[in-house]
């Protein structure tokens, strides 16, 4: 009666919807404000890769709870600071509204006329 594909498939589906959801619709109060000060976690996934792979080419023979003991706490270190040299400053810049001089838009209109 259960077949582990369809459980499988039933699951991946049913978790991903779930997931969207949450991200996008359900009210989550204060914890939705979670990374608004603070958001190192595009880091820490961009560096998790190539951290780990750094990690096992100095040493093949390692276990993986050995791997993430080590990996996890420098591809943190590497999204902190990802996101105090290269995001934050760049999520500033775009606050920032840009502002054209009158007679750039002027031209820019008599050009579409």
């Amino acid at each position: 009666m259960f077949n582990l594909h369809t459980a499988e498939l039933g699951l991946t589906s049913f978790g991903s919807v779930t997931l969207f959801w949450l991200a996008l619709k359900a009210n989550l109060g204060p914890f939705q404000r979670i990374n608004n000060d603070w958001d190192i976690s595009y880091g820490t996934y961009l560096y998790g890769w190539p951290v780990e792979t750094t990690v096992l080419w100095l040493n093949h023979n390692i276990s993986p709870l050995l791997l993430v003991t080590i990996s996890l706490p420098v591809a943190y270190l590497f999204g902190v600071a990802s996101w105090l040299l290269i995001e934050r400053p760049a999520k500033k810049m775009w606050k920032v509204p840009l502002r054209l001089p009158a007679a750039t838009v002027t031209m820019a209109a008599e050009d579409v006329s």
